[in-house]
């Protein structure tokens, strides 16, 4: 029987600690200071210096997790617009076959001028002008989703004295 009432007891405790903590947060989003707060609720400024920090810590959390949620997105987006990108450069470096519509007027039997269209295999080269200006895209896609993931290499800096005029030879 005592762990029932100490359960409803501490149920009550967090559904009050839960209310109160919603009155300090729309008085902090009033700019209101803790001892003011404080007074309008009537408890300590020690309890709404800890509802406070609580609350902070909730909005990080909540902020974070959106981050993440939108760099998953993000990350997930490049990712299959770098896929797209490497199967582009690969058509562009393969040897190819096209069938193309050629139009030729020839002359017929009676001697007048038809139009014809017919199909006409073409063979195409590689373009590698291309596949290298896809590479420069899908790197560019590469150092996007490092950026986004925090694991872009840091940059490299040149020492120089103290003046940071003059390069520093050791």
């Amino acid at each position: 029987m005592g762990d029932k009432k100490d359960a409803a007891s501490v149920a009550l405790k967090r559904a009050e600690m839960a209310e109160r903590r919603q009155k300090v947060m729309a008085l902090m989003r009033l700019r209101l200071g803790q001892t003011d707060i404080a007074r309008q609720l009537g408890v300590n400024q020690g309890t709404v210096s800890r509802d406070e920090r609580a609350i902070r810590e909730e909005w990080k959390r909540q902020y974070a997790a959106a981050m993440n949620e939108q760099i998953a997105e993000d990350v997930a987006v490049l990712n299959d617009d770098e896929r797209r990108w490497r199967q582009e450069m690969v058509r562009a470096l393969m040897a190819r076959t096209e069938t193309r519509t050629v139009i030729r007027k020839v002359r017929g039997d009676d001697g007048s001028r038809e139009t014809v269209e017919e199909a006409v295999e073409v063979d195409v080269p590689p373009d590698r002008d291309l596949a290298l200006r896809v590479y420069d895209r899908v790197l560019e896609i590469v150092g996007k989703r490092a950026r986004l993931m925090g694991v872009e290499p840091p940059t490299k800096i040149a020492p120089t004295d103290p003046s940071g005029k003059r390069e520093y030879n050791v």
